[in-house]
């Protein structure tokens, strides 16, 4: 049987765009949260979780993600978290708006939360589909007041 030049050409092709995704050094978008008010008897937490493994044949890829505040002006409120998550396990950072020097009682501070995903080292797949959210909570009654998805969050395909 003479298998037709396009389909040796497709398979080709499909073959090199398979290398060139498992390749890709590329990490996911950063979450984007627009910014969020924090008042001092909230806390703020930064949920993060990496998906789950797709078969059982698969080696697990850690995920690396640095969760981050700051504050309007871009000033750190607490230090950077970096973070390794195995496939299907969830890891989150909490800003106690206790914790946030200057903030009075009644006053409302305005920040930023990010997570940025880092690129996997050599030898290791591709991280990608890390999911984000963003939760507002009373820690005396430990009742979510807020919860928001990442606006920008990045599918596998």
């Amino acid at each position: 049987m003479k298998i037709p030049p396009t389909a040796c050409l497709a398979a080709a092709l499909a073959c090199l765009a398979n290398q060139a995704q498992a390749c890709n050094p590329q990490p996911d978008p950063p979450a984007r949260f627009g910014m969020v008010g924090l008042v001092a008897d909230q806390t703020a937490r930064l949920n993060v979780v990496a998906p789950p493994l797709r078969s059982r044949d698969a080696l697990p890829a850690p995920c690396r993600v640095v969760l981050s505040f700051v504050d309007a002006d871009g000033v750190k409120l607490i230090e950077p978290t970096q973070l390794v998550l195995l496939p299907g396990k969830a890891r989150h950072l909490d800003l106690p708006g206790q914790a946030v020097a200057g903030l009075a009682r009644n006053a409302r501070l305005q920040f930023l939360p990010a997570v940025q995903v880092q690129p996997n080292l050599p030898g290791e797949r591709r991280c990608a589909g890390v999911a984000a959210t963003l939760e507002l909570f009373e820690p005396n009654d430990g009742r979510t007041r807020v919860l928001i998805e990442d606006p920008n969050l990045y599918l596998p395909d």
